[in-house]
């Protein structure tokens, strides 16, 4: 039960400082898995941050607002237009928005494609909300 606590603790932490950062923080969740969309709505409700769900990469470009976000959570394979190619059409439009990559994709040559294209982190799923909580709190921090 203490390290119960402890989580606890540093959940109820990270909230604070994400809610700190106000209420103007805007999140894209670009995956075509509602259970993803929905962990991180979820990771993020004690929070104002407005998050926006896309179910592939061509809604989330299509969507002007959407691009201009504070935070992106892409995932690399779906389907119409794929993370990569998300990442190719932001490069063009010279979009500087803080990409969290979100993939079951581990391989280094993966890895290393998205790491070119200047993500800022790549997250392994299954994902975990403490998890998406810190790595947001990480990014943002760098951003304000």
């Amino acid at each position: 039960t203490i390290h119960l606590k402890f989580e606890e603790e540093g959940r109820q932490n990270l909230n604070l400082e994400l809610s700190e950062m106000g209420d103007s923080i805007r999140i894209s969740v670009v995956d075509d898995d509602v259970v993803i969309q929905e962990l991180i709505k979820t990771a993020f409700s004690d929070t104002k941050f407005r998050i926006g769900t896309y179910n592939n990469g061509k809604d989330f470009i299509a969507d002007r607002t959407a691009v201009e976000a504070d935070l992106v959570f892409l995932d690399l394979m779906m389907p119409e237009m794929d993370g990569f190619e998300v990442m190719e059409e932001l490069s063009t439009r010279s979009a500087d928005v803080p990409i969290i990559i979100l993939s079951a994709l581990s391989q280094r040559e993966t890895v290393l494609k998205a790491l070119r294209f200047g993500v800022k982190s790549y997250m392994i799923k299954p994902l975990k909300p403490e998890g998406i909580l810190r790595k947001a709190a990480e990014i943002l921090r760098m951003s304000f």
